[in-house]
């Protein structure tokens, strides 16, 4: 038999565990700890941002709201969007209102305000704000925002910056 292949296998066997025991060099924990404070930078601007990224998807969702329940509406009653605007705002109101009760936004008291062809809708916990403005042909529009830095009305609809 021979033993000199085992041998040699020995001998390789610990020359690998040898130079997995001396470590990490300089290079590479240096590198490593790079990698680490570049993902913890994103993630730390990704988590600070995250309010007005729920607050803004909360917007859209009310616009989108908004528009279904102005459009069903008027279909339903027999009426154009804009006497179902003008005559049934309280209701319309009641209907978007119950839409986010419904919602679990972790914002409960955000408060729905009519004003004339418009709806303001108030985010007191951020101080956050937006309208929305339904016109003659029943399009539900945002027109404005108000203490929002990412993001800005575009279009009649919520843009990112």
């Amino acid at each position: 038999m021979n033993l000199g292949v085992f041998s040699s296998l020995n001998n390789r066997m610990q020359r690998v565990f040898r130079q997995a025991r001396r470590g990490f060099n300089a290079v590479e924990v240096a590198i490593a700890v790079i990698i680490v404070a570049v993902l913890g930078a994103f993630t730390l601007a990704t988590l600070s941002n995250s309010d007005e990224v729920q607050d803004a998807a909360m917007v859209q969702s009310a616009q989108a709201s908004l528009q279904s329940v102005v459009t069903q509406g008027a279909a339903r009653m027999d009426l154009t969007p804009m006497a179902l605007r003008d005559t049934y705002s309280g209701s319309i109101l009641n209907e978007l209102k119950a839409s986010f009760r419904t919602k679990n936004t972790g914002n409960a008291n955000v408060q729905f305000t009519p004003s004339g062809d418009s709806f303001l809708m108030n985010i007191p916990k951020a101080g956050r704000s937006a309208t929305f403005k339904i016109n003659n042909s029943g399009d539900v529009n945002l027109t404005s925002l108000s203490n929002f830095t990412s993001y800005k009305v575009f279009n009649g609809v919520i843009s990112k910056i």
